[in-house]
């Protein structure tokens, strides 16, 4: 064993290794240092000292102009302002007067000798320092590069101020006075501004940054409170805030109330500058609304299986569930649930399919009969398309079009599952469809959109989606829209349908359609929703647009959904544009005016 052998020495490389050693030139000049003394200065030290030197001696000239006049002043308050004194000789007064003068000539000639010395001793040393320089090369030269430059370009002036402290006690005593006189006008300036910096602080207090959760919940509703003061004028409304008493324009307070909403909710402000405009009185239960999830439901396939058997075979199973309102006979709301609900036998068994309440809303618009030609022109994931397939009792025609190939594969699934035989899916881009099949009875547009309507089940949307999302959803949903009315028939009745709440996407996109195709917009049918709205802001849209219905969350505890009904014209594809339309109207009238002539 190799660790049971004793060791015999240093190893191989450690003996090759000898004692260190400098190089002889090394050597050389360490010893010549060392025999050279103490370190010579450099040109820059030496243009220091002299800066210093120049310093020194003007100080020592100011300090003997002030004693001077000093003095002066002495003799003249002596002789005009001062008590009167006794008589003296004229001797005595010229004898003190010769004395004065005397110890001041004493004085500048013994300053003026130190300076002159100094200098002297400073120019003996820098004229050896040259000499030295020039016989030692640049041996001194490398200290000065080690240096700071900051220590180099140091100055250490002495102020007047310090001179006179230092030569004159008394004038301590009088900057002492004068530096309380100027606190106090300092208090005094400052109690006088007091009430600005307190008006100030009202007026910041909404732009801080609150301390905590509850805090900003305050300052919000103290806006809202603030702007909602519809009746009063915007003076009055200025007044009137509960949170403090500064004056805010309309602007600004919603301005900050658009921040403090992001803050609070996590929204970017482009979309909650659109929700602002949207709900300006109840966007606070609107952000609530999709904070809190939608209870789940369930649609009941009425080919296999009655609501009723259902709803008692998944009671059995240990899920908490009650039927829908009034207007659906087949939905089921799940409160709770001891099993999951996508894995029962009666979910493979086609009997029911998870989908959400507001989905169901555009299937009832379209109301599908039996023996019809109903096309889905953005089927996936196919709850939609089934329930149609299930409304015409599995038969007709049902095309389902998707554009994305993977997500066909779940319509083809769910078509399965459900035991559906009318249904055809195909892919293919909906925009282009018309060219392929047309003539439809029945044509449902559920258009991508930017989902702002179903923020509870993807909070992504929040921050995700910015303006030229947008502006991107609505032009594919307008030409989605038109590729749907060319494929119906005339008289064919079309429901356009989206998950989002922005005007952009629902309103603007059908009035769009009604400019420029031949379409009547009618009754929904739907006994749930709010009137889509004429006018937005700056835009005006078609007057029976209110025929078209809104689903907000906060009102309907539903997620937020937008449905339009529209029907076909007879007597052409497309209306003649504005310019065309003009120019025949002046054409009539000329011909009607020549007519009046002849």
């Amino acid at each position: 064993d190799y660790r049971l052998q004793s060791q015999r020495g240093p190893g191989r490389k450690t003996r090759k290794q000898k004692d260190p050693k400098l190089p002889a030139s090394i050597e050389t000049e360490v010893d010549a240092e060392e025999a050279a003394g103490p370190r010579q200065l450099s040109s820059r030290q030496k243009q220091r000292m002299k800066r210093r030197v120049v310093k020194q001696a003007a100080v020592a000239a100011k300090k003997m102009e002030k004693q001077k006049k000093k003095l002066e002043q002495q003799r003249s308050n002596g002789d005009n302002d001062g008590p009167p004194k006794p008589p003296r000789p004229d001797e005595e007064e010229s004898d003190e007067a010769d004395e004065d003068m005397d110890s001041l000539d004493e004085l500048e000639q013994a300053q003026t000798a130190g300076a002159n010395k100094s200098s002297k001793r400073l120019r003996l040393d820098l004229d050896e320092d040259d000499s030295a320089e020039e016989e030692g090369g640049t041996a001194g030269r490398t200290l000065l590069e080690e240096e700071d430059e900051d220590f180099l370009n140091d100055d250490f002036p002495i102020s007047d101020e310090d001179a006179d402290e230092a030569e004159d006690p008394d004038s301590s005593e009088g900057d002492e006075k004068e530096a309380a006189d100027e606190a106090g006008e300092d208090d005094n300036a400052e109690e006088a501004g007091q009430a600005d910096e307190d008006e100030a602080a009202k007026a910041a207090d909404l732009e801080q940054a609150p301390a905590d959760l509850s805090e900003l919940d305050g300052r919000i509703d103290s806006l809202l409170q603030l702007l909602g003061n519809s009746g009063d004028s915007v003076e009055k409304a200025k007044k009137k805030s509960p949170k403090t008493g500064a004056k805010f324009s309309r602007s600004d307070c919603l301005d900050r109330l658009c921040s403090l909403l992001c803050m609070r909710f996590s929204y970017n402000a482009f979309l909650m500058r659109r929700l602002l405009d949207l709900y300006p009185k109840d966007i606070l239960d609107f952000l609530q609304s999709n904070e809190v999830d939608r209870p789940l439901t369930l649609r009941t396939n009425a080919l296999k299986t009655r609501r009723k058997d259902l709803a008692q075979a998944l009671i059995s199973r240990g899920v908490n569930l009650d039927p829908f309102d009034k207007w659906s006979k087949v939905g089921l709301v799940v409160y709770d649930s001891q099993v999951p609900l996508g894995a029962t036998p009666e979910y493979l068994a086609g009997h029911y399919m998870l989908q959400g309440a507001a989905s169901m809303l555009p299937v009832l618009a379209l109301d599908p009969k039996p023996q019809e030609k109903v096309l889905d022109l953005c089927a996936a994931p196919g709850g939609k398309t089934t329930y149609i397939a299930e409304l015409m009792r599995n038969t007709g025609l049902v095309m389902a079009n998707e554009a994305n190939k993977e997500r066909a594969k779940a319509v083809v699934g769910n078509a399965h599952r459900h035991g559906l035989n009318n249904i055809v899916v195909c892919v293919g881009d909906g925009r282009e469809f018309p060219r392929t099949m047309h003539n439809f009875d029945r044509v449902l547009v559920d258009a991508p959109c930017t989902g702002t309507g179903v923020i509870a089940k993807d909070p992504a949307v929040k921050a995700n989606k910015e303006e030229k999302d947008v502006l991107k959803c609505s032009h594919l949903q307008k030409q989605l829209l038109l590729a749907g009315v060319d494929a119906a028939k005339p008289g064919g009745v079309l429901v356009y349908c989206t998950c989002s709440v922005l005007v952009e996407e629902n309103e603007a996109v059908v009035d769009y359609a009604l400019r420029k195709r031949q379409l009547k917009l009618i009754e929904t049918g739907l006994v749930i929703g709010e009137p889509a709205f004429r006018a937005f802001r700056d835009k005006k849209f078609h007057p029976n647009m209110t025929a078209a219905r809104r689903i907000t969350p906060h009102q309907h505890n539903m997620d937020g959904f937008f449905v339009a009904k529209l029907v076909k014209l007879a007597g052409g594809e497309a209306k003649p544009t504005a310019v065309s339309s003009k120019s025949s109207s002046n054409n009539s009238k000329k011909k009607n005016g020549t007519a009046e002539a002849k």
